[in-house]
């Protein structure tokens, strides 16, 4: 009877221990689902742009049983919780939802970039900066090749135009910037002919530069028009100031196989300056020749004739030659050999002169030699070896003195 006893007790408080574990078990699960049904705003401070749209979501809610209100006229809200920053100011939205409020509180900024169209100069900057707020913004561009932006710099690279764009939030402000390079006049007239060449087109043109110095480039089309094919062509030209003072000498060179005839070719170089130039006149061209020692038609310049007589001398034999001179379409070097025969009864010593003239009767070479006539010898012959004679010569006299 007491065993029985005994065991009726031990039944009852295993089943007493049973339904308590239970029991908190599940108060434990109840507090857990009401921790995790908890409603929640998911934002409780914002700040957005005018015109800008942020979405507030009440979390752990039924959305159609949420009810928007907004305090304050800089801001207001949709049905769905949508807000729209409409003037510079503060608002308070509120979400109800089961009787309780859920607020937050909405700063409305009046954003804008400081310059929405920017003219550069190619290698210019300029800082770009978004006013009225002090939130981070995203710096982007549409066309790396013509400018680009770094923590708001505005770097002019490339001739063109490019959208640089500012993104705050999810509003986006934009600057139209067109890039170009800064042209010279250049005085001399186009097409400007030289001997030897004819320039069809010239420009000059600045970049900004780094280092207080500017960057030029020099570009333009010529036709080689000497009769004779050239390796390289140099271009020399002056650049002045406002004040008409010669601040540069540069030259653009052209390195090229270039036939004579009609063909243009394209020819740019560059170099950096501190000077600022207003203005630029072209100077004279340098070339050089495929064939240095190519010969040149000399056969219009007028020379002395065979049988002519020179003094006591009587000329027999007359040859003039020429080629390029160095880097020069105005000048050439000439080679000019005479032989002559004469009948003397006595040795005698005379003055043979030699002078060369342009198309304007102008002496531009002359030379004097003594020679000496022998009794015993009846021939002789000079060679003359004259450098940088202008292209223009038109003659050749000897006489005696």
């Amino acid at each position: 009877m007491r065993k029985n006893k005994r065991i009726g007790i031990f039944i009852f408080v295993m089943l007493l221990s049973f339904f308590a574990g239970s029991s908190l078990f599940a108060e434990k699960q109840t507090i857990k689902v009401e921790a995790a049904s908890k409603v929640t705003l998911n934002k409780k401070k914002i700040s957005l742009c005018k015109g800008e749209k942020v979405q507030l979501v009440l979390k752990k809610a039924k959305a159609s049983k949420v009810k928007w209100t907004v305090k304050g006229k800089a801001a207001k809200v949709s049905k769905k919780g949508l807000i729209i920053g409409k003037k510079k100011g503060k608002a308070t939205v509120t979400a109800v939802y089961k009787k309780k409020k859920y607020k937050c509180s909405v700063t409305v900024e009046s954003v804008r970039l400081n310059k929405n169209k920017e003219n550069l100069e190619m290698g210019e900057r300029v800082p770009l900066e978004l006013l009225g707020t002090k939130r981070k913004a995203t710096w982007s561009t549409n066309n790396e090749k013509v400018a680009t932006v770094w923590r708001g710099e505005l770097r002019a690279k490339g001739e063109g135009t490019a959208v640089v764009t500012a993104k705050v939030g999810n509003k986006k402000f934009n600057c139209k910037v067109t890039v170009y390079r800064k042209q010279f006049l250049v005085e001399n007239p186009m097409p400007y002919a030289v001997c030897g060449c004819t320039i069809n087109s010239f420009n000059v043109s600045r970049e900004m530069a780094f280092n207080k110095k500017y960057h030029y480039v020099a570009s333009g089309l010529l036709i080689n028009t000497s009769g004779y094919s050239l390796d390289k062509l140099i271009v020399n030209y002056v650049g002045y100031d406002a004040n008409g003072v010669a601040v540069i000498n540069e030259k653009v060179t052209l390195k090229a196989f270039m036939k004579p005839g009609n063909q243009q070719y394209a020819f740019d170089d560059s170099f950096y300056s501190a000077y600022d130039i207003a203005r630029v006149v072209i100077k004279g061209v340098q070339p050089t020749f495929t064939d240095r020692y190519e010969s040149i038609d000399v056969s219009k310049v007028a020379i002395p004739r065979v049988g002519q007589n020179v003094g006591q001398i009587s000329l027999t034999e007359v040859a003039l030659t020429g080629n390029h001179a160095f880097h020069s379409f105005e000048l050439y070097d000439t080679k000019f050999k005479i032989k002559y025969h004469y009948d003397v009864d006595k040795n005698q010593s005379y003055k043979l002169v030699l002078k060369c003239f342009n198309s304007a009767n102008q002496v531009i070479y002359s030379e004097k030699r003594l020679i000496t006539l022998y009794r015993i010898s009846s021939k002789g012959s000079e060679d003359y070896s004259m450098k940088n004679i202008p292209i223009d010569l038109a003659r050749i006299e000897l006489s005696c003195e």
